[in-house]
């Protein structure tokens, strides 16, 4: 079967090719939701270039403002709009991208299938055993995409886990242990932080100890040199006096 960029696009976990296309297979995306993660994802999905991003939606007027900026920057002119409902009934957007608050998410899956929008909606698809039975229902009787943004189902690292683990070459698994990496990378920066002012306090004290070092030499050279030159001051006078000396014993 061959692959369509729509496919690759919506349906690949993100992947994106890069290859010129035709405007027959351009992708019209419309953004539900242009908060942080949308304005990110929908971002990533500009650099292919046969996606064109022709409406944002958002409730709140700064973050509907920072999608069109954002569409803009990527080389799309998109349409505002402040009801979902509203976009959905644009004709000329062919999938959506929901980033809403989770609470929306199953709602607007059904409402985007209903409207012939393929879809790609950031997790959790829904909150409830129900709300998943009526999405896979409605999804089945569409010929629409439905992809979930899940980056550790696709992220190659988990993958690779998962290979090994159903390889056979770890054994019967009978236990699994897991650790929240950003709090492993929080302590781990709360060390790195002492650690830095420890340095900074070395650094001082040895700068400390280099000046108070710099000061003793210092005067340690001034010391020499007044030395030469009293030395040299006694020279004289002896030198002097002796010439002196010696004169007088003439006379």
């Amino acid at each position: 079967m061959q692959t369509s960029r729509r496919t690759f696009i919506l349906a690949g976990g993100g992947a994106l090719v890069t290859a010129a296309s035709p405007p027959s297979d351009q992708v019209v995306l419309g953004l539900i939701g242009s908060g942080g993660r949308g304005n990110l994802v929908m971002s990533t999905f500009q650099k292919d270039p046969a996606l064109k991003v022709g409406a944002i939606c958002d409730v709140y007027e700064p973050n509907l403002e920072r999608g069109l900026s954002n569409a803009k920057k990527g080389g799309s002119v998109a349409k505002p709009w402040r009801n979902y409902k509203q976009l959905l009934a644009d004709k000329d957007i062919q999938a959506v991208l929901i980033a809403t608050p989770e609470h929306w998410h199953a709602q607007m899956v059904l409402d985007a299938l209903a409207a012939g929008k393929d879809v790609y909606v950031e997790k959790p698809l829904c909150r409830t055993p129900e709300e998943g039975v009526a999405l896979v229902a409605a999804e089945k009787k569409t010929k629409q995409i439905v992809e979930v943004g899940m980056q550790r189902r696709s992220y190659d690292l988990y993958q690779q886990g998962r290979e090994v683990v159903a390889s056979g070459q770890l054994g019967n698994v009978r236990m699994i242990r897991s650790e929240a990496l950003e709090k492993r990378v929080a302590e781990m920066q709360v060390l790195l932080d002492k650690r830095d002012e420890e340095i900074e306090e070395l650094q001082k004290a040895l700068a400390m100890q280099e000046k108070a070092s710099a000061v003793q030499t210092a005067e340690i050279h001034d010391r020499d040199l007044r030395i030469d030159e009293l030395e040299r001051q006694v020279k004289e006078l002896r030198s002097a006096h002796v010439a002196v000396a010696s004169a007088a014993r003439q006379s």
